[in-house]
């Protein structure tokens, strides 16, 4: 096994990012006009079974698959300028400098992967700013048709709760990097079977429960 080379997996939302950036994208597009009262409603009504049932991997699909029809709805091109727009303008700022910064010490153990249950293309713009390359930004895909369109659904599972921690697991056994060389970080307890998953875990600016078990389990705590 080998013992020069790190590998460290980094959650986005909340944990690079102050916020979710599916949601803030959906706001922000509701303030410039561009999205349409019934798709307006579909989100509430989002909202209001997430309230009820909790944010299971069936309810985030769902919210994904609401994302896209913004990108079916633009055009795959027009979608990713807003995006970008929406990038430089909201999500920039509220990069977490603390985490920003284990990026890079990261970067320069080894091996840095961006792992999100949202839009891939959304950890690719983000990955795009902090050096992580495409192929190692990870998120929920669009299925595609024949010819290489979105048809509007996602592919499943989406890499959350245990599904993240059997993937970071995989991986670092097909990189021969043994698990308590592994870093992760992490801000919610969607995060935790990850951060248990690894021997260097660290929850990131964590709420009130993830906190407690980071404090009873000896997680590294950032923020």
């Amino acid at each position: 096994m080998s013992a020069a080379r790190g590998l460290a997996f980094f959650d986005m939302d909340g944990t690079l990012v102050d916020g979710d950036c599916g949601l803030l994208f959906v706001r922000d597009c509701t303030l410039r006009g561009l999205i349409p009262p019934r798709e307006l409603a579909a989100w509430v009504g989002w909202l209001v079974r997430a309230a009820r049932e909790g944010v299971g991997e069936p309810v985030v699909a769902e919210a994904k698959r609401q994302l896209l029809r913004i990108w079916l709805r633009l055009g795959e091109q027009a979608a990713e300028a807003a995006y970008d727009d929406f990038f430089r303008r909201v999500l920039r700022p509220r990069l977490r400098p603390d985490t920003c910064a284990e990026v890079a010490h990261a970067q320069r153990e080894g091996q840095v992967i961006l792992i999100t249950a949202n839009l891939r293309t959304m950890a690719i713009r983000i990955g795009r700013e902090l050096g992580i390359p495409p192929e190692f930004c990870l998120g929920a895909e669009a299925v595609r048709d024949a010819n290489g369109a979105i048809t509007g659904d996602i592919d499943r599972p989406i890499l959350m709760g245990e599904w993240r921690a059997r993937f970071v697991t995989e991986r670092a056994a097909r990189e021969q990097i043994e698990l308590h060389q592994v870093r992760a970080y992490g801000d919610s307890l969607h995060d935790l079977p990850m951060l248990r998953a690894v021997g260097r875990p660290c929850a990131v600016h964590p709420g009130r429960a993830l906190r407690r078990v980071a404090a009873a389990e000896g997680f590294r705590l950032l923020g």
